[in-house]
């Protein structure tokens, strides 16, 4: 996702955007996902709940996203490239006082 097709959604930055903020924002949400599209589709969603989302499209981006910003949830796809999304869990957990929404599909 590139950080003009980040700006195509209301409420929602990306990593070269990560300083914006949204005072009416129902919380700040990380999405982790390694396909675009579903990147942008879920932070469109979120932002029409009010949520303020930043997305990275993979575990190692999320980590330095989430070391330098203060947010209040993840969301995660289960299945990546590199680290997968359980491994992010577990450090997540174990680095961040944060909830985090995984999913994921059964092969």
């Amino acid at each position: 996702m590139t950080a003009s097709s980040a700006a195509a959604v209301p409420g929602t930055v990306n990593k070269a955007d990560t300083t914006r903020s949204s005072p009416s924002s129902a919380g700040r949400v990380l999405i982790v996902d390694d396909a675009s599209f579903n990147r942008k589709v879920l932070a469109a969603m979120l932002s029409q709940c009010s949520f303020f989302s930043t997305t990275a499209a993979s575990c190692a981006e999320a980590i330095k996203i989430l070391e330098s910003e203060h947010l209040d949830a993840v969301i995660s796809d289960l299945r990546m490239h590199g680290m997968s999304g359980m491994e992010l869990l577990l450090e997540v957990r174990r680095l961040f006082p944060l909830p985090g929404i995984f999913s994921g599909h059964v092969s």
